[in-house]
């Protein structure tokens, strides 16, 4: 009998600092959490150009993972690699970044959140996507991003576009399509942005750097 209350009490304690860390994670907005969204606002040319068809200044995105206990951001630069969260945050100077993560994030498991990382470091090496093509042989940041979730956690994250959605009539998005040979045929390809991701509701803002 008192071998079954030990166990019932060492049941519950356990319990308890489950709920605990889960709510210390989720209070302290702070503390970053394997597979939190990372966004940026770049100052390149084709940020200047995705300024112009989106209307938005976030322009980067990658994906937070912890090794060794240290943050990286899984991101698409030329090519796809791990670059230190620290690094990251100070590419651009402060107040470029905000972190977003699931509304929902506590209702995956561990194991859900490890295939996420695995879907993200099958690009790592790949070159960018400077074509803004929708396959797995070139990528960018945003698609990286919404293929890793979707083939993760079957999680559709934002909304999927057309290039010809955009607005395409300012001079410097003309010359940047024009010095990328995007052709007529490309106006329907499709595509994912930041900033898409950036708006989905079901994204938390939980840090900005």
């Amino acid at each position: 009998m008192k071998k079954k209350f030990r166990v019932l009490i060492l049941f519950i304690i356990l319990f308890s600092i489950s709920i605990i860390s889960n709510f210390t994670l989720f209070s302290k907005p702070n503390l970053l959490m394997d597979g939190d969204i990372i966004f940026q606002k770049t100052k390149t040319m084709q940020a200047s150009a995705l300024f112009k068809a989106t209307g938005s200044d976030i322009t980067h995105v990658g994906v937070i993972f912890f090794y060794n206990g240290k943050p990286y951001v899984i991101e698409a630069l030329n090519p796809v690699r791990k670059t230190p969260y620290g690094r990251f945050v100070k590419r651009y100077g402060k107040g470029t970044c905000i972190v977003k993560r699931l509304s929902n994030r506590n209702e995956f498991t561990a194991v859900e959140i490890s295939v996420l990382r695995r879907k993200c470091e099958t690009f790592i090496g790949k070159k960018y996507d400077f074509l803004f093509r929708w396959s797995n042989d070139k990528i960018y940041c945003s698609e990286l991003v919404w293929k890793a979730y979707r083939n993760a956690l079957d999680i559709e994250l934002g909304t999927l576009q057309k290039i010809n959605d955009f607005d395409l009539s300012s001079t410097e998005v003309k010359r940047l399509m024009k010095r990328r040979g995007v052709d007529k045929q490309s106006m329907n390809e499709t595509v994912i942005t930041p900033v898409s991701i950036f708006n989905d509701p079901r994204l938390i803002t939980v840090k900005v750097e």
